[in-house]
């Protein structure tokens, strides 16, 4: 598996390319740190991923045209937690949902769903519902339970008329929708499948009766996404998803081929930043429709979903921050949405053996033992362990025990068992002081185990397998299925492109 990643990488380097703007924003880059394959077949269709507020371990995940009108409480490895029905409402084409306040200034959450697909651009029916947010703070274990959920308030989403020829997207197809923080303000980019340029709308809101709204759409900036695989074929450069930041400061948007964020904060208004997006990286997932901020309010969970024969997946991009706190010495752990505090961590004892907290800033002391006491007539082995006393008779067994790590200060103890195997168990954590469980296991396969919740900072509990590389995208994640698609798109590409010469 880690063979095909790398060639697949190799082969699709050039897509990451250059960012477009020099926007200062909090990630310097992103890591790929998972990808769980939706193992529920409810959601293989999935079109909408939103972080929960009131439990931060959770998402909101819902699917398309066709589907149930129903809410999945997802954890970030896909497991169903609980599954919600929205009373009174037909799924005709959700597309994308969002979290924010349900009114501005006000201290409740709703969810925000957005059912303005549409393919054919005719809809007239096109809506966003509005539901208060429950609380899933008692969730523990996934379940099979199914709540209910009322709506509160529907916006009906009227575009203007315009009978112009040269308008054909005039009430165009819809596929993302975000929440601004604080203001409740609601906004989406339209969905342009044949290519050029995508719009950024913000909806003007007629005051409610009787929970309902009309919305009328107020185009705001345009922009022409542009990337490699859309060259060969548009699509790619449609947009599916958008959410903002939880401080409202920035937003996202994706599109099939790649991942954008905006700085509104540095660019002073919503239209401005669209026209200067950051692209942050390259998802190429084929049929990826979905984009979420996690909880740390910097990384960022894509999903897929089912497309031929590459399944639906969660995938978890972790957050690089550009600037960590001053007197940290080093970046924050990818994900951890904490940053350092300055000058974090204590000074080690001189000799201590011990090695600082990771992020303390501070370099461990050369060779990190104890130092002999002058004129003691001990040399120090390397590596900061203590010699035998000196006539004691005893020399330590060779082979008996395991060699301490440079710098640990720890000896063996004498006749501490086999050296472990090679892969034997797993390594410890720099600096951590502890020596590996002699003997200890099998090594685990790539990816294997539980990954840490990103932005958790904690171990990720969860008894499910872990799928890493089962994603149903290109390149990155290596699906040998995704990479036969993608050969079969570029042959096509380029003979359409000869013919066209040709003519």
């Amino acid at each position: 598996m880690k063979k095909n990643i790398a060639i697949c990488s190799a082969l699709f380097g050039f897509i990451a390319l250059p960012s477009l703007s020099f926007a200062e924003l909090p990630c310097k880059s992103f890591t790929h740190s998972n990808a769980y394959e939706l193992s529920s077949p409810i959601l293989d269709e999935i079109s909408g991923l939103a972080v929960s507020r009131s439990n931060g371990r959770f998402l909101w995940a819902h699917t398309d045209s066709g589907n149930s009108s129903e809410l999945y409480v997802i954890d970030h490895s896909g497991a169903v937690f609980k599954t919600y029905t929205v009373k009174g409402v037909q799924n005709i084409d959700w597309e994308d949902i969002a979290l924010g306040p349900c009114a501005a200034s006000d201290a409740r959450v709703c969810i925000y769903i957005s059912d303005m697909g549409d393919n054919l651009f005719k809809r007239a029916d096109k809506q966003i519902l509005i539901i208060e947010e429950p609380d899933l703070s008692g969730l523990e274990t996934p379940t099979d339970e199914v709540g209910e959920l009322s709506v509160i308030e529907r916006i009906s989403v009227k575009f203007p008329e315009s009978q112009a020829p040269e308008q054909k997207f005039a009430n165009p197809d819809c596929e993302s929708v975000m929440v601004q923080p604080g203001t409740a303000e609601i906004y989406f980019v339209s969905k342009q499948s044949s290519g050029g340029e995508q719009s950024l709308y913000h909806i003007k809101k007629s005051e409610a009766v009787d929970g309902m709204r009309t919305g009328t759409p107020e185009k705001l900036a345009s922009y022409e996404f542009t990337s490699a695989l859309g060259s060969l074929k548009p699509l790619f450069n449609a947009v599916t998803a958008a959410d903002f930041a939880p401080d409202g400061k920035r937003f996202a948007v994706r599109s099939y081929a790649e991942v954008y964020e905006y700085d509104v904060e540095s660019y002073g208004s919503m239209a401005e930043a669209f026209a200067h997006p950051t692209k942050v990286f390259a998802s190429a997932e084929l049929q990826g429709e979905s984009l979420a901020y996690d909880k740390d309010g910097r990384s960022l969970v894509t999903a897929c979903e089912k497309y031929m024969l590459a399944v639906a997946t969660i995938n978890l991009f972790s957050c690089d921050l550009k600037n960590p706190s001053p007197g940290s010495g080093e970046d924050p752990e990818p994900g951890s949405g904490e940053d350092p505090e300055p000058g974090g961590g204590e000074d080690p004892e001189p000799g201590s053996g011990e090695d600082p907290e990771p992020g303390s800033g501070e370099d461990p002391e050369p060779g990190g033992g104890e130092d002999p006491e002058p004129g003691s007539g001990e040399d120090p082995e390397p590596g900061g362990g203590e010699d035998p006393e000196p006539g004691s008779g005893e020399d330590p067994e060779p082979g008996g025990g395991e060699d301490p790590e440079p710098g640990r200060g720890e000896d063996p103890e004498p006749g501490g068992g086999e050296d472990p195997e090679p892969g034997g168990g797993e390594d410890p954590e720099p600096g951590s002081g502890e020596d590996p469980e002699p003997g200890g296991g099998e090594d685990p396969e790539p990816g294997g185990g539980e990954d840490p919740e990103p932005g958790s900072g904690e171990e990720f509990d969860s008894d499910l397998d872990y799928h890493n590389g089962s994603a149903c995208s290109i390149g990155r994640y290596g699906n040998p299925f995704s990479l036969l698609w993608l050969g079969l798109v570029v042959l096509m590409g380029g003979a359409v492109r000869m013919m066209r010469k040709r003519s």
